[in-house]
């Protein structure tokens, strides 16, 4: 029976694995109301990249991205160079940046739970593939070329390199274990090079590896001390790889535009970025009830309830190792995040994704094998206080906003309490059942909470963004556009278009195509010629020309 569950979820996880390779052309898939951004936000992201490639300037002044997301930019401007200004080549780009984040991952669970427990890694590397591929919302990301998938390559293959030296001997396999720790520091300092947000995974990392030394045994001091000078180094390489970059933006840049795009960089801050919901008020809940009041819980509940149970049950391990103390230190850095930051926060989920899901994968891994390993049996005080907490919080959400009562921190905190003890009857009576048994039917919870997310994504798949750059098509060749959508819908083509209005831009752009509320932005008469009403997003793009 549990294999025949396990057989059609893997069998099921083939299908989405392959599903994305299907007409990668269309639009992207609306999973949130701010899904929007996903539409526009490649322009933002490729504007620098193609203006390069085509017209040999990279047009600092114009795209934050040049400072927000360094490493892509130039990434991006190698793969318009090798396969032509298409926009697909990106996407495809995007796409096989998410497969290596879901290897490195699944490879990272399985030598964090083999270390874990002598468990077989299969169970955990497995799980933690099933759990990214059968995910819509990474699906999602990999059709959005905007970056955030490449950063996430690297902080994944980083970690992979990081989790495996405690497994290699330093003096048997001194060349392994050297390029390990150089190729982990590097990638620690190249994550939020590559875009800025993922400068949350390199703090977590740092912070990971310097309280490890403390908090883990005299074995993991050993292979610390033999690492941390390699991984230095490679931390060196990667910040002279920043300094090369600054001294050449400072050398293309003009000084009012260097400090014009500096000072725009702020609206990227992780600490300056709040939400605009006057409703919303970080200091009113207890911390850990905002995280599971996140759409990071709403679209993906199995994996964080999950994942918390297995936080909760590392910490009472008697077994403690290094890739289960990163991966939970990462997992902490995104709980820190999404409970201060925002509470839609689509961007900072993806950055600690894979921490939760090898924390999930571990502990399902766990399940699947009885427990056998350490405890004989089901955890004690750990599942109760994780499973507590998780209770807790939906409680406490409920109360919040599905009825409309203000609930005090004090009150919160006494639902905590009676969630804990309502967590303890839940674990008492899963006691008396096989943990495989309690393994198979989260298996198929998890197919139940992602099948309908598919099936909605793909009932409503679209090609809007390909009709309305049909709509270029009627105009002379010989136009420049201007505009976000000018660049977004004429991205694929060989004209000139220019994000904003630059000296250069008011002199040649003669289509601007925007969104309408940004019409009065135009510093020059104009008359309207056509309208664009997109159906699956509430936005209306606009093309106007100009009248000099």
């Amino acid at each position: 029976m549990h294999r025949r569950v396990f057989q059609i979820v893997l069998a099921l996880t083939c299908v989405a694995a392959l599903w994305r390779f299907v007409d990668i052309g269309r639009d992207p898939d609306v999973v949130t109301e701010s899904s929007q951004d996903a539409w526009g936000d490649p322009a933002s992201y490729l504007y620098n990249a193609r203006s390069h490639v085509l017209f040999g300037d990279w047009r600092v002044s114009e795209g934050v991205t040049m400072f927000a997301a360094p490493g892509y930019t130039l990434l991006a401007s190698l793969c318009l160079a090798t396969f032509g200004v298409d926009f697909r080549s990106t996407l495809i780009m995007a796409m096989l940046s998410g497969f290596a984040v879901i290897a490195a991952t699944a490879l990272f669970a399985g030598t964090a739970s083999r270390l874990d427990g002598d468990l077989p890694p299969r169970y955990a590397a497995a799980a933690a593939a099933v759990l990214l591929l059968g995910s819509y919302i990474v699906f999602a990301h990999q059709h959005v070329p905007n970056g955030d998938m490449e950063a996430l390559a690297v902080s994944s293959l980083a970690a992979l390199c990081l989790a495996q030296l405690q497994s290699i001997d330093p003096n048997t396999k001194r060349l392994k274990f050297r390029a390990l720790a150089v190729l982990g520091g590097f990638g620690i300092g190249m994550a939020p090079f590559v875009k800025l947000h993922n400068g949350i995974f390199a703090i977590s990392a740092v912070a990971a590896w310097v309280v490890s030394y403390y908090a883990l045994d005299e074995d993991w001091r050993s292979q610390w001390r033999a690492a941390t000078p390699w991984l230095a180094a490679g931390a060196v390489i990667a910040i002279s790889a920043w300094v090369g970059w600054a001294l050449w933006i400072y050398r293309i840049s003009a000084e009012g535009a260097l400090r014009s795009q500096l000072d725009r960089l702020r609206i990227f801050s992780v600490l300056t970025a709040r939400p605009d919901d006057k409703d919303y008020n970080p200091k009113g809940t207890f911390a850990l009830f905002r995280y599971f009041q996140s759409n990071l819980m709403y679209r993906q509940p199995v994996e964080v309830v999950l994942a918390t149970l297995g936080f909760f049950t590392f910490l009472s391990s008697r077994r403690k190792n290094w890739p289960m103390f990163f991966a939970c230190t990462w997992w902490l850095a995104g709980v820190a995040v999404m409970t201060n930051i925002t509470p839609d926060p689509l961007r900072y989920r993806l950055i600690v994704w894979p921490a939760v899901v090898i924390l999930a994968s571990c502990f399902w891994a766990r399940l699947a094998n009885g427990f056998q390993d350490q405890t004989g049996g089901w955890p004690g005080l750990a599942t109760v206080l994780g499973l507590g907490i998780v209770l807790g919080s939906i409680a406490v959400y409920l109360g919040t906003v599905k009825l409309h009562h203000s609930v005090s921190i004090p009150l919160q905190l006494a639902v905590f309490i009676v969630a804990t003890v309502a967590a303890y009857s839940i674990v008492a009576a899963l006691r008396r059942i096989e943990p495989q048994i309690v393994a198979s039917t989260l298996a198929l919870l998890l197919v139940m909470v992602n099948v309908p997310q598919w099936i909605a994504g793909e009932r409503h798949v679209s090609y809007e963004l390909a009709e309305a750059a049909a709509r270029l098509d009627k105009y002379p060749a010989n136009y420049v556009l201007g505009g976000g959508w000018g660049v977004r819908l004429g991205f694929s083509s060989t004209k000139d278009i220019y994000m904003s209005w630059t000296p250069e831009a008011k002199r040649k752009v003669d289509l601007y195509v925007e969104d309408k509320v940004s019409l009065s932005d135009i510093p020059f008469p104009w008359h309207e010629m056509e309208r664009h009403t997109m159906r699956r997003v509430p936005l209306e793009i606009v093309f106007v020309r100009i009248d000099r």
